[in-house]
């Protein structure tokens, strides 16, 4: 009973602690705050999220291509 007590506080503390936090990690707030070099780096940082993902999404394409393909070849041996 007392774990989920402490367990119960700690996460209203995560929460109550989270919701206060005002910095410049809501860039949109403080966007016209950011100078031209922390502008060019979110710039960079974006840039590079967008191609990993559709790196990602693409590997995830060709294996489940590659996948249903030996399937088949599987099945056509047999």
């Amino acid at each position: 009973m007392k774990t989920r007590l402490m367990m119960f506080v700690a996460v209203i503390a995560l929460f109550v602690f989270n919701g206060c936090s005002d910095s410049k990690e809501s860039y949109e707030k403080f966007s016209s705050e950011l100078t031209i070099d922390e502008q060019i780096e979110i710039t960079k940082l974006k840039a590079t999220y967008a191609t990993r993902r559709g790196l990602s999404n693409l590997k995830n394409g060709v294996d489940k291509l590659l996948d249903s393909d030996i399937l088949k070849m599987e099945k056509n041996k047999k």
